[in-house]
């Protein structure tokens, strides 16, 4: 067909220019992108340099995603877990190396930021049993996890220690911590009382997210969300 004689002349062409370094690699991706949707639109049957333009596209976004990581010295998790699941991997093997080893040099200097995942329900059974697993926690962890639990409409005078906090976030109370979280998210017209505006700002006053994200990633997390309801003096 005459669309997919112009769609493979197009891919030609882009190629072309990338690979004779007449077209950044950014604009390549942007534009093959495109024109593989522009043929996925219109429902043909995949040809060999339709297949063959998907798999130069996806090598070229994973080998930007990993030397973008090793440049900022950032996003290396990501970067490398995208590769290492990746048909593609052993193609980026020394580049992946070379991100592992960016990482490791982060964390021995104490450099490392922690990727923050998503607070979600799907999620919140692995942040649980990184809290519940402190006997001790540090201050900042007590405080985010108190917030939270004041969030959820819990009162101050049932967290009066970690034993009761443990307890809220624990599998014994009922509804479980992830149901009341998912009715809270869904519940687009609950109520926030100046009160506990208040108390939580209170409590979080003296915690910022870098200082958090630096003792745990499941309480930095917990944080994030909260401060998506309350916005607290550092969103001011």
């Amino acid at each position: 067909p005459a669309i997919e004689r112009k769609i493979k002349s197009q891919i030609d062409e882009l190629l072309a220019l990338q690979k004779g370094k007449g077209m950044a690699l950014e604009d390549t991706i942007e534009k093959l992108e495109v024109v593989i949707t522009q043929f996925e639109e219109q429902k043909l049957e995949p040809t060999r340099h339709i297949t063959e333009a998907k798999d130069y596209l996806e090598k070229k976004k994973l080998e930007k995603g990993l030397k973008d990581a090793i440049r900022k010295r950032g996003g290396l998790d990501e970067a490398i877990e995208n590769t290492e699941k990746s048909e593609f991997k052993e193609t980026f093997r020394t580049l992946i190396c070379q991100a592992e080893q960016v990482r490791e040099e982060l964390k021995q200097k104490g450099k490392y930021t922690y990727p923050i995942p998503k607070w979600t329900p799907e999620r919140i059974p692995r942040i649980i049993t990184e809290i519940l697993g402190y006997k001790e926690p540090p201050q900042v962890i007590h405080d985010v996890v108190l917030a939270a639990l004041i969030l959820l409409g819990e009162t101050k005078d049932n967290l009066q220690n970690w034993e009761t906090i443990r307890y809220q976030m624990g599998p014994q109370r009922k509804p479980a911590l992830r149901q009341r979280v998912k009715n809270f998210t869904e519940n687009k017209q609950m109520e926030i009382t100046e009160d506990a505006k208040a108390e939580i700002n209170g409590i979080l006053q003296n915690h910022l997210l870098d200082s958090v994200r630096k003792v745990s990633s499941g309480a930095a997390t917990i944080y994030e969300w909260i401060r998506h309801y309350i916005p607290v003096a550092e969103h001011n």
